[in-house]
């Protein structure tokens, strides 16, 4: 309304489509795509994947400043908006198991559209944790402390701790590329055995194990000994002796 008292009209229709796409081959928009269009193209990777790392080819483009290509995350949060040729060859990371690309063009001009070269799909970090021998063992023995890690990226570290039932708190081992370490408890009790392990993006995680550490048993024997030793006469006093150790008092 600029004072003038001209008046128009004018309709727009706006097609909107939702694509859930099984295959990398189907992440692609029609090439040219459509003028006032609002499509999104979702793809879901298993559960067990942590990060999708996509690759657009490189004829991707929009009608730069007037049509955008928008890539979010599982639950919609945005990691990025694009025109022109921004996502042209580019790849960008998707945190979660989920992308969706949202293609939204206005009512003039269109180009080539995009199209998904490749995922590679990051599977979440997992880690267990044992203990040989399993369960309990004997104050001064041996532990050896063994990680299963899996998942993530690049190479692993890993960190050993070990927690008593007063919550003090004890490292074995600083983090390092052995998975394994072994472990000589002292103190009777129950324990909670620890790992950290760490990928090479940083991420980190944690495996715990209950054990219980008994006290050394030492057996129970006795001594027994008279004095006079032997023999004695009729009548005479005889002093008896008795040595224990061991045992459990």
């Amino acid at each position: 309304k600029d004072g003038s008292g001209v008046t128009g009209k004018c309709r727009i229709t706006v097609n909107n489509t939702a694509y859930f796409v099984k295959s990398i081959d189907e992440l692609e928009s029609p090439h040219n795509y459509s003028n006032n269009s609002s499509d999104i193209w979702i793809y879901t990777a298993p559960a067990s994947q942590n990060e999708l790392t996509i690759t657009f080819d490189e004829r991707t483009e929009v009608e730069e400043d007037f049509d955008y290509i928008y890539l979010l995350s599982g639950d919609g949060t945005e990691v990025g908006k694009y025109t022109g040729t921004q996502l042209s060859g580019k790849t960008i990371k998707i945190p979660g198991n989920m992308v969706k690309i949202k293609l939204v063009s206005d009512d003039a001009g269109t180009e080539w559209g995009f199209k998904v070269k490749s995922i590679n799909e990051k599977p979440k970090l997992t880690v267990a944790l044992s203990a040989d021998p399993v369960g309990s063992i004997v104050s001064g023995s041996q532990v050896r402390l063994i990680a299963e890690a899996s998942g993530g990226s690049g190479k692993y570290t890993y960190k050993f701790l070990v927690c008593d039932d007063k919550d003090n708190w004890y490292r074995i081992q600083d983090y390092g590329t052995n998975n394994t370490c072994t472990w000589i408890p002292g103190t009777a009790g129950k324990k909670t055995l620890y790992v950290d392990v760490k990928d090479s993006d940083g991420s980190i995680k944690r495996a715990e194990l209950l054990y219980e550490v008994k006290n050394k048993e030492v057996p129970l024997t006795v001594k027994f000994t008279a004095s006079p030793s032997a023999s004695a006469a009729s009548g005479s006093e005889v002093k008896l002796t008795a040595e224990v150790s061991g045992g459990n008092r």
